[in-house]
């Protein structure tokens, strides 16, 4: 363990000096190209120095001893309760908790800025647990970015402060923990539900308007009222394939003037190769009706569900 943790410590700090020294360079090219008589570039010049002084810093302090890199990781270990007696097995020989403790020591000596987990909290005990989440407070209270993925509720509701949806090849960013993400979600469900109905509704009316249209030309018996009547049922089926959802993701009435294209769940959205040779109704089924979680109005509430009882 202890050699796994200096391990990482040392190419956590061999990359940081590096993209470090990437910055500083690229910082000081910007300031090759500053004019100094301008007021404006020379307050620019201020704040890259400053900028530049502060990854100089951060390099410096990475600079550690092997004495002291070897105390904070015995540190680090002792704070997630590997025993000192595990220090110089070979971690193929110990169990996946302690591997996990390990790993997590190491994002403890390397104070990364961007700390990404995936089920941390797998193979933890209590003690790991309760651990990892200081771990995560310390690295928030840094100023860190902490990306957690995990299927501990009560660890994403005590830390997290936003939540990133991930289905359908999309991310969706909701602010709040996981329970308000849920009251999100369930109100963007009720949502969709609404509109899909609402343009289910809207649909068979444009069909069965189709329907009546096709039967009245065909009962027509004078050539002008039968073109008469064709202009209208080609403007029905035009109607049919434009129409879609009515509501943009600000929760505005779509128009042509502020949205443009091609609705969504609209038939005219499909490839032509699909839509040729099937008929409107064949094709109503087939369009795939994709309504994101718009908002019915500009600003809405949705209260937690109490936890207290009388």
């Amino acid at each position: 363990p202890i050699d796994v943790v200096l391990k990482n410590h040392r190419d956590m700090k061999s990359q940081s000096a590096e993209a470090n020294a990437m910055r500083i360079k690229d910082l000081e090219d910007e300031i090759d190209g500053l004019d100094m008589e301008s007021e404006e570039d020379q307050a620019r010049m201020e704040v890259l120095c400053e900028e530049i002084s502060r990854l100089e810093e951060d390099s410096d302090d990475d600079e550690d001893d092997a004495d002291g890199a070897e105390a904070k990781a015995r540190e680090a270990l002792h704070f997630f309760g590997v025993p000192d007696s595990m220090y110089d097995v070979s971690t193929s020989k110990l169990s996946g908790g302690i591997r996990k403790k390990i790993t997590l020591a190491s994002a403890l000596v390397s104070r990364a800025r961007l700390l990404l987990l995936d089920e941390p909290t797998c193979h933890l005990d209590l003690g790991g647990i309760i651990q990892l989440r200081r771990l995560i407070a310390d690295y928030i209270l840094s100023k860190a970015t902490v990306v957690l993925v995990s299927h501990d509720i009560d660890l994403l509701n005590d830390i997290s402060t936003d939540t990133i949806h991930f289905a359908n090849h999309l991310l969706t960013y909701y602010p709040g923990n996981y329970r308000d993400f849920l009251g999100y979600r369930k109100q963007g469900i009720t949502h969709e539900l609404k509109q899909a109905n609402a343009l289910s509704k809207q649909r068979e009316a444009i069909v069965k308007s189709i329907d009546y249209l096709k039967k009245k030309s065909s009962a027509a018996n004078c050539r002008t009222a039968k073109k008469k009547i064709g202009k209208q049922l080609e403007n029905k089926k035009k109607k049919l394939e434009r129409h879609g959802v009515e509501k943009n993701e600000h929760g505005h009435r779509r128009t042509a003037q502020n949205d443009g294209g091609i609705r969504k769940g609209a038939i005219n959205g499909m490839d032509a190769s699909t839509r040729n040779g099937m008929t409107h109704k064949q094709l109503l089924k087939q369009a795939a009706v994709d309504i994101g979680p718009v908002p019915d109005k500009a600003v809405q509430f949705d209260f937690r569900d109490p936890t207290s009882t009388w």
